[in-house]
């Protein structure tokens, strides 16, 4: 099921540490919400369904989301796997950052 036709869908194994990654990053960005939307060309509540782990976006809006926050799609996936413990469910522990890492 779609949400809005907007490139997210509700499941019922949602990556919630994708979620916590962006949620984390948007904060690091000091953005809100819905600047970061508008980044992603999202709506707000596409987004804060994301964040919040109850739906999973597609590929495009994965990719999106990334390149508003200033990351490949590749950096925001490593990051959701640092956060996913393996039930897959976020962890709250702190990601590590490297000395490459911004």
């Amino acid at each position: 099921m779609y949400a809005e036709s907007s490139g997210v869908r509700q499941s019922p194994t949602p990556q919630r540490a994708l979620g916590r990654a962006i949620g984390l990053r948007r904060l690091e960005l000091e953005l809100k919400p819905e600047q970061l939307a508008d980044r992603a060309r999202l709506s707000q509540r596409t987004l804060e369904g994301i964040e919040a782990g109850t739906a999973n976006p597609t590929w495009d809006t994965a990719d999106r989301i990334a390149r508003a926050l200033d990351w490949s799609i590749g950096e925001l996936a490593q990051r959701a796997s640092e956060l996913e413990t393996k039930d897959r469910q976020p962890t709250n522990r702190p990601v590590a950052r490297g000395k490459d890492q911004r």
